[in-house]
This record gives C-alpha cells, sequence and structure tokens, in this order.
C-alpha cells in the first residue's frame, strides 16, 4: 500500500485548506502555506478500497503525526457500511437520512451527503446548521433529532443565515405543546425563512420526550392550524431507540411491532384531524435508527436515521444486531513517550508482571465514551493496562508491554466504543483510504464557543 511522506501529507492537508489543530506540524504548514496552494484542490478521494490495517495506521501516524495523538477516518471501511445500509434501505424504498451526530465534521458529513440520492441528515443541534451548509449540497434537508432548548432556538431564528448560503431545509423537531407556542411567538420575528418547518416528535414507547396522548396531539394540530401561515407540517418522527437495549432479536422486534402500532396510531389521528395541514404525498415518516432499521416493515416508515450502523461502532458491534459486512471507521493513535523498568512499584513490593515485560506510556489512550467505556487497543497485541502506573487517560495512558515491542516514537492503535463521543475530544480527523492520507477535515465548532 502506497503511504504519503510527511512533506507530502503536509502538502495535501495544505491545499484542503484544513488549519485544525491536530496534527501540529499540519497546522503550522496550513499557516505558512502560499495562499494558491492551499486554494488548489487535493488529491482524488476515490472509493471503496479495502480498510487500512492498525499496524498501518501506526507507521502513518510515527511518519506524518509529529507525536500528536490522531483520530484516523478510514474512507474505505465507510463506503463499505454506506453500500450495505443504502442498498438495504432502497430495496425498503425508505430514503437514508443518516443520524449526523456520529460524524461531527462538516466535509466528513459533506461527503457522505453528496452520495446519497437526496441529501438529508438528522441533526441534533442548531449552531451546526450554518456550519454545514458551507460544503453540504444545494438543496439539503435537515431535520432536527432532539427537541431545541428555548434559548438555542431563540439565537438561531434571530439570527440571519449567512450572506450566499447554499439553498437547504431545516425542520424543527418539536416534542410538546409549550415548545410549540414557542416556535409560534418567535417565527413571528425571526429572521430565518418562512414558513418554518415542522416534525413532530411522537411516543414509540421510548418515553424520553414526545407527544403522549391523543388530547396532546390535538392541542399541537390547534397551533399549528393558528399559525399556519408561519408554521408548516412536513414531518413526524417515532423512533424507538429502546431497541438498543438488548440485542437480542426478538427483543428488537417486540420493540419495533409496538413502536409501529403507535406510529400507525398517530397517522390515523393526523389523517382524521390533520389533513389540512400536511401532503400526504411528501410528509417526512421518520422511524427507526441503527438497532431495528431491519426489522420494521417497508409501509411503516419514509426514511431511516442509522449512525452507529454507518461508521460500525458503539452498541451495534454487540452480538446479536444486525452488522454483517460492516467495518470500523474510526481509529484512534497515540505516541509512545515514556519507558520505565519491571512493572509494579518494587519500592511498596508490588509487582504486576514478569521480567520479561517493561512499563510503557504513550501521550493519551483513553478518550472515554459517555459511559466511560474506554478505547480498546488493537496494535500492537500484547499490551495490558498498567493500573498500578496510574491506568489509562486521555493525558497519558499506561500499559505494560513485553519487552521490545514498543519504543520510543511508537504508536499505539486503538478503536473507540462510539463515534461521535471518539470525534468530540478531535479538532480534526485524519482522512485514510488503503494506507494513503487523502485530507485532514477539521470537526464541528466545539460547544462554548459564543
Amino acid at each position: 500500500m502506497s503511504q504519503l511522506s510527511r512533506r507530502g501529507f503536509l502538502a495535501t492537508t495544505a491545499a484542503a485548506g484544513a488549519a485544525a489543530t491536530l496534527p501540529a506540524p499540519v497546522a503550522a504548514s496550513a499557516a505558512t502555506a502560499p495562499k494558491a496552494r492551499r486554494n488548489r484542490p487535493g488529491p482524488p478521494l476515490g472509493s471503496g478500497g479495502k480498510p487500512t490495517p492498525p499496524a498501518d495506521l501506526a507507521r502513518i501516524a510515527a511518519d506524518v503525526a509529529g507525536g500528536n495523538a490522531v483520530t484516523f477516518l478510514d474512507l474505505a471501511a465507510f463506503d463499505n457500511n454506506l453500500r450495505i445500509i443504502g442498498g438495504f434501505a432502497r430495496e425498503q424504498g425508505w430514503a437514508l437520512r443518516p443520524s449526523l451526530k456520529s460524524f461531527e465534521s462538516p466535509r466528513f458529513i459533506a461527503y457522505l451527503l453528496q452520495q446519497l440520492p437526496q441529501p438529508r441528515g438528522l441533526i441534533f443541534h442548531l449552531r451546526v446548521v450554518d456550519e454545514i451548509m458551507t460544503r453540504a449540497p444545494v438543496g439539503t434537508d435537515l431535520q432536527m433529532g432532539y427537541p431545541p432548548s428555548f434559548p438555542e432556538l431563540a439565537r438561531y431564528l434571530s439570527t440571519p443565515p449567512p450572506k450566499g448560503q447554499r439553498r437547504h431545509t431545516v425542520r424543527i423537531l418539536v416534542d410538546s405543546l409549550e415548545l410549540l407556542e414557542e416556535l409560534a411567538r418567535l417565527a413571528r420575528t425571526t429572521k430565518r425563512r418562512l414558513p418554518i418547518e415542522v416534525a413532530l416528535n411522537l411516543e414509540s414507547g421510548l418515553d424520553i420526550g414526545a407527544f403522549e396522548t391523543p388530547t396532546e396531539l390535538r392541542a399541537a394540530i390547534a397551533v399549528l392550524r393558528r399559525e399556519k401561515d408561519r408554521l408548516r407540517l412536513t414531518g413526524v418522527m417515532c423512533y424507538d431507540g429502546h431497541g438498543s437495549f438488548r440485542s437480542e432479536r426478538e427483543f428488537r422486534q417486540t420493540v419495533a411491532d409496538d413502536a409501529q402500532r403507535r406510529y400507525a396510531g398517530w397517522m390515523a389521528q393526523l389523517k382524521a384531524e390533520a389533513s389540512d395541514l400536511y401532503d400526504a404525498e411528501t410528509l417526512i415518516r421518520n422511524g427507526p435508527g441503527t438497532s431495528t432499521y431491519r426489522l420494521w416493515r417497508k409501509e411503516s416508515a419514509t426514511e431511516i436515521s442509522p449512525g452507529a450502523g454507518l461508521l460500525f461502532h458503539g452498541y451495534i458491534t454487540g452480538d446479536g444486531y444486525d452488522n454483517a459486512g460492516l467495518q470500523p471507521t474510526l481509529h484512534h493513535a497515540a505516541c509512545v513517550h515514556r519507558f520505565a523498568g519491571e512493572p509494579g512499584v518494587p519500592l511498596v513490593g508490588l509487582s504486576t508482571a514478569g521480567s520479561d515485560m517493561v512499563k510503557v506510556a504513550c501521550k493519551g489512550g483513553a478518550w472515554p465514551t459517555s459511559t466511560g467505556t474506554l478505547t480498546q487497543v488493537v496494535h500492537p497485541a500484547g499490551l495490558q493496562q498498567d493500573d498500578l502506573a496510574g491506568g489509562r487517560g486521555n493525558n497519558q495512558g499506561h500499559f505494560i508491554a513485553p519487552k521490545g515491542l514498543l519504543k520510543r516514537g511508537d504508536y499505539i492503535v486503538f478503536r473507540p466504543k462510539h463515534a461521535g463521543d471518539a470525534i468530540d475530544y478531535f479538532d480534526a480527523l485524519v482522512v485514510v483510504r488503503e494506507g494513503s492520507v487523502k485530507r485532514l477535515w477539521p470537526t464541528t465548532i466545539r460547544p462554548g464557543r459564543i
């Protein structure tokens, strides 16, 4: 497999215009490169291919990362997963609206959307809309997967879109009468385009916030009818995320069947009481995600929103899920910077391994998920976590290794548990295909920027 040299990597990332902070040598190159070079297209991204093995990722990191920790995105693996899941969706007559909280990079999102027959995605924060649309295709349809907070909604609707922004759709997810009334109030003075598109979040059995009774939905219909000049019903959502609570197919099928029964009831009420408020032919009926999308009937929804499955991370990697053929897309790599003597603390008589082992530390090596689940070491084989030396953290990870397995400057490669969490710790994705670095893609603006 071909690999870029450090010089080639710097030129590639500078050409892509990525002034990210990872890796540091890349940021310096991007900041000082001539303008003409920064604006020149990078090398072709290509398509398909075989995933890059972790051992090769370690060698690439040692060549180009300058000692920094990195997150690798393998486009060959991702293309494979998109082909499998997208193909299944087409067979059912469904559109694919990926859950974009698993992607966390405007350029990665654009790469995905450009391959869909209809560019659409599920977003979870309004702060990412304008950033995504700097790269996403014209006509992109973005629907919220979480209802917005009141201040978040107010900030978005009171801010005009950037000048020259590509044409797109943003559909606000509403889970309560209170939020719908607030949306109606803000719509009277919004600087965004009217009418504002609305999706109703309908209870599926997950019970995390949705319209729960026919009476609640009836009240929402009344508001939509009253505000029909400013609010337009164009979508509904009934997401059975509790299908991921257990992996057994029988359990997941029970959850999926119950959610579809509820969904059918909600749709019957909308048809009977609100048929004048929406177009039945174009109404988006968003349904299952990664855990149950293969268990729903064709007629129950018009689109699906997997995220973890497309990147093959998280719960979907467990036995029992529908994950045949999927491949991991993300890996972390951290640089070895410290060696010590035999494992343990001799002064206090603690020992954890024999004289053929040494203590090794790398700069990073944890980056846990929201549940505290740590990344899994995938290269090199034979490492053990060294709890007596401090275990694993985001600043430094401690391991016990066979003598001679590693040297200073080598990289340890990890597979993260969850995709979005894995990316959140980093400012950029190092994009590879078949052993070659293709791009450095900055991640979305991190929370906290005011």
